[in-house]
């Protein structure tokens, strides 16, 4: 019998032990330069065909931004490589800084954030918003103790929330546990937070996305590659997100609302996600192995 009949190469101890040093390359960024500027996408989405079904967010944007999110990328390539040429001597960033800045530059942002800033950003806009305002949490995995108790400190505060989740039952034609939505959403639902699950069927909700919604007419989304755990927004992975502040009428911004309330709502007479309950899980010993599991990093998440 052929002892590999699907092809696939052996996992050597080497990678079993690299698995211990709990860090990884996590982003998901493009950059091109088009000869005149530099366009770039932040998106959640993994590029292969494993991933392809998967639900997933981006953000396509041009301008001083652009050059924000190619020095990030430098910033990587001199510690792995230090032989290669830095991308941005291939553009040069003197005619996009001579530019007279738009009218509404104060109106509209866009802002590049890695790592644990991620996690200072998306804290910042849930402690921002106040009774009248809606914040929408559209998440693969949510597990990071400081973010659930900014979400359970702003449900005290009367701000209207919404917490969609994926409910971690599938990965690449493997049955999950679970862990850590379902035990984060039952302290969540207990504090007042309405949760719904992510209709899957054997793909992954994978967007990583929070939207904040103000009665001034302002709206804020955070979106990227950042799952909203310790691993991710803890200085462990290589994240990248982008933050978009601007009026509700933005069009970045009225796209995002319309994305989370389509799911939520379940638009156009389709399942997009369903009831708590349909995901419920009330068992004591996964909440404490959740709580292990993330502070010690030693988790799939």
């Amino acid at each position: 019998m052929d002892p590999n009949p699907f092809g696939c190469e052996p996992v050597t101890v080497r990678s079993w032990l690299a698995i211990l040093n709990l860090k990884a390359n996590h982003r998901k960024v493009a950059i091109a330069d088009d000869g005149t500027e530099l366009r770039a996408l932040i998106t959640s989405a993994n590029p292969h065909d494993g991933s392809s079904a998967h639900t997933n967010v981006a953000l396509a944007f041009s301008g001083p931004a652009a050059y924000d999110l190619l020095r990030t990328e430098d910033a990587v390539l001199a510690f792995t490589d230090r032989t290669l040429q830095p991308l941005s001597s291939t553009v040069s960033s003197s005619n996009n800084d001579q530019q007279e800045p738009p009218a509404d530059i104060f109106r509209t942002r866009i802002q590049i954030l890695t790592e644990e800033k991620i996690a200072d950003a998306a804290v910042a806009m849930i402690d921002a918003a106040q009774p009248g305002d809606t914040l929408d949490l559209v998440m693969f995995y949510l597990a990071d103790r400081p973010v659930v108790r900014a979400l359970k400190r702003a449900a005290r505060r009367g701000v209207s929330l919404r917490v969609l989740l994926d409910p971690n039952k599938d990965a690449f034609g493997r049955t999950k546990n679970g862990m850590p939505n379902r035990q984060v959403a039952r302290e969540l639902v207990a504090v007042g937070v309405p949760v719904r699950w992510a209709a899957t069927h054997g793909e992954q909700m994978h967007a990583k996305l929070l939207l904040a919604r103000y009665a001034t007419g302002m709206g804020d989304v955070l979106l990227g590659s950042a799952n909203f755990t310790r691993r991710n927004l803890r200085d462990f992975n290589l994240e990248t997100n982008a933050r978009l502040t601007g009026t509700l009428d933005t069009p970045a911004i009225k796209d995002t609302a319309d994305f989370a309330d389509r799911l939520w709502t379940n638009a156009d007479n389709r399942v997009f996600s369903l009831d708590y309950d349909a995901f419920r899980d009330n068992t004591h010993y996964r909440t404490w192995l959740y709580r292990l599991q993330e502070a010690t990093g030693f988790s799939g998440w």
